[in-house]
């Protein structure tokens, strides 16, 4: 997989940042790096990967997951004690959207 300057741009954006031309290459030829030196890591390993493998039913297997019955829960009173704020019967927890306010 090759890193290109689209991949560090969206990277910057989900990360908020701003990046100056330099800058993204730059991190492409250390992002490069980074990534040719993990892989000969691996290859040093001699790790074999199994393709058949299938993430999404293998893990299945060896999970015990417990059946999923509704069930009526009538304690609300231990659940009010554990919030640290209750209003109107809702738990009030931080705002994280706020608007500039000048």
């Amino acid at each position: 997989m090759e890193i290109n300057r689209e991949d560090i741009k969206k990277s910057a954006n989900i990360a908020k940042i701003y990046l100056t031309q330099d800058e993204i290459s730059k991190y492409m030829i250390d992002l490069k790096d980074m990534t040719e030196e993990f892989l000969d890591t691996l290859k040093e390993l001699n790790i074999s990967l199994d393709t058949d493998f299938d993430f999404n039913t293998t893990s299945l297997k060896y999970t015990n997951l417990r059946q999923d019955i509704p069930d009526n829960f009538n304690n609300i009173e231990t659940i009010y004690k554990n919030a640290p704020k209750i209003k109107n019967n809702l738990f009030v927890v931080p705002g994280i959207l706020r608007e500039n306010k000048k």
